[in-house]
């Protein structure tokens, strides 16, 4: 198998926006890959943090599968070879396992341990199951990964120690309003996505009473179902996002729009009260705003590609982070996990070498399906068992390496 990769470890978010991918694209990238042959099977994950697509080689003529999967991307994407490649990082078939183990463990995140990267890394793999475009390797890999990643959570605190990017998210807005002393309004567009529910239940859990949540979402069935039993939030439709910005003290947006989801002018004109805007009434819940409101407002944009307009930072009394702040934060909260992580480390390479026998191994009963029989059938295939067991993986694969030359190969 083989990885290549555009992460937030090497990558801005200006720049990670380039190589994200929907989950239609992501569909239709792999079945391009799987039509002309160029994969056998093939896995896209894609989250704020990083895109990264899983593969393994189809034509085994093939020898430069990597640069065939990346010149791919540079079509499919229309981006030049310069971008990708001064970005790019490529894992092979020795470092792409242990690198997707260490992902789904929270190993390689922004905030070391984080669980939401399992359940990324599950869904991207369900999905690639769903196209049938995994082969047996893929499967195994992904399965290990997968159930690995329950034994760190188990056998460490890396996942106990707080906290997620939802979890910092929501401190920052609570460090904000205090600091401000205006109130605790906030607006979250996106509030049922994956970031954007983790937020909102955050905020919530906070503690703090007068905290107020209007949430957005463009499903009207959903509207006040999602977060019936959760204090403090109500959602409102999409479309009314603007009427609550004049209302709101911190406004988060977490959404995969491929457009922004608040522009510069428009936030302007509702800060300021312009009847072109559409903000003088909400519900009533405006009904202490100003005619021109100049409080402080955070503005937190987590989306890659953007939500938000750079230029809202310009404006007066507006601050405007993206996802990529967040790292500062993550790096005190990783401090306390470097000696969790020595455990993680530990667990993984265990898992690492067992994984690497069984795929060595797999892969040489498959080449060698009936020499395999006929072994079986002599009840002789025992040893081999026996020795993936007992030897280490670089051990293990040179015996197979001299019993494929038994074989005439």
């Amino acid at each position: 198998m083989y990885c290549i990769s555009v992460s937030h470890k090497h990558t801005p978010a200006d720049i990670r926006a380039y190589f994200a991918f929907t989950e239609e694209e992501e569909k239709q990238f792999i079945r391009n890959l799987i039509a002309q042959k160029i994969v056998n099977g093939c896995v896209i994950l894609s989250t704020c943090n990083r895109s990264e697509i899983y593969f393994t080689k189809g034509n085994e003529k093939d020898e430069d599968i990597v640069n065939l999967v990346e010149q791919e991307l540079i079509s499919f994407k229309k981006i030049s070879g310069d971008l990708l490649l001064s970005h790019l990082m490529v894992y092979d078939e020795n470092t792409s396992i242990r690198h997707l183990y260490r992902v789904c463990c929270g190993m390689d995140s922004m905030v070391l341990g984080e669980v939401e990267i399992l359940h990324q890394v599950k869904a991207a793999y369900m999905l690639a199951k769903q196209l049938e475009a995994t082969d047996g390797e893929m499967n195994v890999i992904f399965q290990g990964a997968l159930n690995h990643a329950k034994t760190v959570t188990n056998e460490t605190n890396i996942t106990r120690l707080p906290v997620s990017i939802g979890t910092l998210t929501a401190r920052a807005v609570i460090d904000f309003c205090k600091s401000q002393g205006n109130g605790f309004h906030v607006l979250v567009v996106g509030a049922r996505g994956k970031i954007g529910n983790i937020v909102v239940r955050d905020l919530a859990d906070f503690g703090v009473d007068e905290i107020e949540i209007i949430g957005t979402s463009r499903n009207h069935k959903a509207i006040n179902a999602e977060f019936a039993n959760v204090e403090h939030v109500k959602l409102v439709d999409y479309d009314k996002r603007y009427e609550y910005v004049a209302w709101a003290d911190v406004v988060i947006s977490a959404t995969s729009s491929p457009h922004y989801t608040f522009t510069a002018k428009k936030v302007e004109e509702c800060i300021l009260g312009s009847k072109n805007a559409g903000c003088s009434n909400a519900q009533g819940i405006l009904r202490n705003v100003e005619e021109k409101n100049v409080k402080q407002r955070l503005f937190i944009d987590l989306a890659v590609p953007r939500d938000m307009d750079i230029k809202i930072g310009r404006l007066a009394s507006c601050e405007l982070k993206d996802i990529d702040y967040f790292k500062e934060l993550a790096a005190d909260n990783n401090l306390a996990k470097i000696s969790e992580m020595k455990k993680a480390e530990w667990l993984l390479e265990d898992k690492i070498e067992e994984i690497s026998k069984v795929i060595a191994f797999q892969n040489f009963r498959k080449k060698y399906e009936e020499r395999m029989n006929v072994l079986s059938e002599k009840d002789a295939n025992w040893l081999l068992y026996k020795l993936k067991d007992s030897l280490d993986s670089k051990a293990f694969e040179q015996v197979l390496q001299v019993m494929a030359k038994e074989f005439g190969e």
